[in-house]
């Protein structure tokens, strides 16, 4: 497997009204800068089958070793159509990022 090259620390969302806005962040864990790196975002339906997949673009076209970028969408929330999304990143040369999933999980209650 490719090396990671960004610690991926941050997916969430906030519906309101008919969207649901989704934000996400990342570091560049390299000791080189990463340039022109896009969120590739899929939404899924409730069948897990594909909706639409959305490319977005970073806050930063450059981002240096260890420094954070950030993006952010709106969606329309399509009522019970809507199941979930994911997150992958992709330069825009089209290659896929390896990264290392640092996003802290829910804390389960017992």
């Amino acid at each position: 497997a490719p090396p990671e090259r960004i610690a991926f620390l941050y997916l969430g969302d906030q519906v309101f009204e008919s969207q649901i806005r989704i934000r996400g962040a990342v570091r560049n864990i390299t000791a080189m800068p990463l340039e022109r790196l896009d969120a590739i975002v899929r939404f899924y339906a409730r069948d897990r089958s594909l909706l639409e997949t959305v490319i977005v673009r970073m806050d930063k076209e450059t981002i240096a070793p260890n420094d954070i970028a950030r993006f952010e969408l709106l969606y329309p929330n399509n009522g019970p159509e809507f199941a979930g999304y994911s997150a992958e990143f992709k330069t825009r040369q089209g290659a896929t990022v390896p990264f290392k999933d640092l996003r802290r999980l829910p804390v389960q209650s017992k």
